[in-house]
């Protein structure tokens, strides 16, 4: 299906247009598949749904077979059914197959990366690089470019999308109006809510 294998957000796995990148590191026998994106571990329930979990346990392990050309099948060592991609219309579902075999729907490719270019969940200064001024909440809802770093605490909301929170004030950034005005406030609704993409030279857009 050329898609890619992400926790988006929460417990939730997909296969999907949204990058995540996963740290595979070897566990006795097994794997365990930790999400860059979210420190979450990729595993298997019972009934063969896959999830991201905080806590890594044998329903978090996998073995992980070449068959051929760069082609893996992976499987989950308690439920022991492959890792595997199935479409429901223009949905594609991750989930445990209930078959003895790993077939093409469960085939998957790894690729080596050596730089993490995505962010995930925790706290941050932010510095616009142009006025070399740090994003701050410095008083009531004001938000302005600071001369020093205030961090802020960044958190995957869904799917590509994150809340800022000043750790200083317990604020969150906010678009407060369709002119475009933005300040900081003491909830987290939907005013609250950043899309933050990567460009191809590391440097973050908000």
């Amino acid at each position: 299906y050329s898609k890619l294998f992400a926790n988006v957000h929460d417990d939730l796995v997909k296969a999907t247009e949204v990058e995540d990148l996963w740290r595979v590191s070897h566990d006795g026998d097994a794997y365990t598949l930790q999400s860059v994106r979210t420190g979450n571990y990729l595993g298997a329930a019972r009934d063969n749904t896959v999830y991201a979990s905080e806590q890594s346990a044998e329903a978090e392990s996998w073995t992980i077979n070449e068959i051929n050309d760069g082609k893996f099948c992976v499987k989950n060592v308690l439920r022991q059914q492959w890792l595997r991609v199935r479409e429901a219309g223009d949905n594609y579902h991750v989930e445990l197959n209930d078959g003895r075999y790993c077939g093409s729907w469960a085939w998957w490719t790894f690729e080596r990366v050596n730089q993490v270019p995505i962010l995930f969940n925790g706290d941050y200064t932010i510095e616009n690089i142009k006025s070399q001024r740090f994003l701050a909440n410095l008083n009531g809802d004001d938000v302005a470019g600071a001369e020093f770093p205030h961090v802020w605490r960044v958190t995957q909301e869904s799917e590509n999308v994150f809340s800022l929170l000043d750790l200083d004030t317990d604020n969150y950034l906010r678009c407060g109006s369709n002119q475009g005005e933005v300040n900081a406030v003491g909830h987290n609704l939907a005013w609250e809510r950043w899309i933050i993409t990567v460009e191809s030279n590391g440097d973050y857009c908000i």
